[in-house]
């Protein structure tokens, strides 16, 4: 993530999906997030009131492990890069304030449009947009 290119642009998609995202919402710590999500990221404020409010019901979830199947660069302009991602997410479980199950997803294969940013000295999350989920559009 170090390069302001492609190949850094590439390396902070994999890494918002595979790592960012389920540290935020199994640790519902979002000070991370805030620190990688632009200003113009609707479905990162969306993520952070969605693990904020689980967090004020007393819940969790756990997200299932994400690993990256394919991965397409496009390059915008030298500060913008879509990245499309294939990724495998395990089953999802969610945990009510006495530590019971109250829900999750099962494992599923989503289609993923990452906008990657680049901000002075970083890279940031510009969006994303869920393409497909076990194959069916969204």
């Amino acid at each position: 993530m170090a390069h302001d290119d492609e190949t850094g642009a590439a390396a902070a998609g994999a890494f918002f999906i595979t790592q960012l995202y389920p540290y935020t919402v199994s640790s519902q710590d979002t000070a991370s997030w805030d620190k990688f999500s632009a200003e113009i990221c609707s479905f990162c404020k969306s993520l952070k009131s969605s693990v904020v409010a689980e967090k004020d019901a007393n819940q969790q979830t756990r997200p299932g492990a994400i690993s990256i199947k394919s991965q397409k660069l496009g390059i915008i302009d030298p500060l913008r890069y879509r990245i499309d991602l294939e990724v495998s997410q395990e089953a999802d479980v969610t945990y009510s304030s006495d530590g019971l199950v109250a829900g999750g997803r099962p494992a599923r294969t989503i289609g993923l449009a990452v906008l990657v940013v680049r901000n002075p000295g970083q890279w940031l999350i510009g969006g994303i947009q869920v393409l497909t989920v076990n194959g069916v559009a969204q």
